[in-house]
């Protein structure tokens, strides 16, 4: 603990000096708030403000800008500008005042915030020097993890879900991490529009509505969303045959899309998706209950054969396939010879 007090000391003295820097920057001066207070001319008035700017006592600056623009003529517009200005450095001295109590406090996010805050109409702000030097050195950058590019890669691909999974997984050791936060929450919204595009080819108005909703909340100004509520409306209206059709297409595009992922290796997203067709009137369910036996039966393997309850499940799902079709043949093609040996021998009752 007294290591700790001496460590934050410095800050302590850095973070004071930085309150001096920008808060009397000519304490030592006159202030010509008071000895000019008598000069009711409007050049008069409008220098003093200047005065009062540079010595940042910004509220009586802007008392006589005031004053300036209530009397109008020429340099009413003058006067309106430098208001401006004032408005700003105030923004500003906010600001830096937030980043200095956030170093001090330990809460490095929030520091870094106030001072984005500041860019770039404060890039000239007294005292900036010494926040930046105060952030370097009590609030360095994050570390960026190596995983993040196989993550940024995978969406750049429109492989959302694969990369949602990485950027969740990097998330609890480095949740201040603004790269990180900003990929993340863009895999979400387009996991949405995903699953909304599929809700509206199903023909399930319902679950399209809640998912519209909650992309509305994610992401409310999209480009896509107006687009998106006509495709529902369009569908809502559509022929019962049309819906029909649609809603085999879009329970084909189901399947292959978790076909595509169990070769790619991504069995939670596979079985998930599986699950999903299954739960619903379907052409091909020996197939989905094949592959959902398949990911049961690689968890096992790759777990040394040991789990009992996975070659448990997979038998179960083999069994489902072929009670399913009795006449169901299973992919080969890339399908490990042990995975069908097993499948083989589910099927034959051993």
């Amino acid at each position: 603990m007294e290591q700790q007090r001496m460590n934050w000391t410095p800050v302590g003295v850095l973070i004071l000096a930085g309150i001096l820097a920008f808060a009397f920057p000519g304490y030592a001066q006159n202030d010509p708030g008071t000895s000019g207070a008598g000069q009711e001319t409007p050049e008069e008035l409008l220098k003093t403000c200047r005065e009062l700017v540079q010595m940042r006592n910004l509220g009586k600056a802007e008392s006589f800008c005031n004053r300036v623009i209530d009397k109008g003529g020429t340099l009413a517009a003058e006067a309106q500008d430098l208001k401006k200005r004032i408005l700003t450095l105030r923004d500003c001295s906010h600001n830096y005042q937030d980043a200095l109590t956030f170093i001090s406090q330990r809460s490095c996010v929030q520091a870094n915030e106030a001072r984005q805050k500041m860019q770039p109409l404060c890039s000239d702000f007294s005292g900036l020097g010494t926040l930046d030097s105060l952030l370097r050195s009590q609030c360095p950058a994050p570390q960026r993890p190596a995983e993040l590019d196989n993550g940024i890669a995978r969406f750049n691909k429109g492989d959302y879900r694969g990369a949602q999974k990485i950027f969740e997984d990097l998330l609890p050791a480095h949740a201040d991490l603004p790269e990180l936060q900003s990929y993340h929450q863009r895999a979400k919204v387009e996991i949405l529009v995903e699953d909304y595009k599929a809700a509206v080819k199903r023909g399930e108005a319902e679950r399209a509505n809640g998912l519209l909703t909650e992309l509305i909340e994610q992401a409310p100004e999209d480009h896509r969303i107006p687009r998106l509520k006509a495709q529902l409306q369009f569908s809502s209206e559509a022929k019962p045959k049309d819906r029909e059709k649609n809603q085999v297409a879009a329970q084909d595009t189901l399947l292959d899309n978790a076909i595509h992922e169990f070769y790619a290796g991504h069995f939670s997203q596979a079985d998930q998706m599986l699950d999903q067709y299954l739960g619903q009137p379907s052409k091909n369910k020996p197939l989905a209950y094949f592959f959902r036996g398949a990911i049961a039966c690689t968890d096992y393997f790759l777990n040394g054969a040991k789990d009992q309850q996975k070659q448990t499940l997979a038998h179960d799902f083999f069994s489902k396939a072929r009670q399913a079709d009795a006449k169901f043949t299973p992919p080969r093609v890339y399908i490990s010879p042990k995975i069908i040996d097993v499948y083989e021998k589910t099927a034959a009752g051993s």
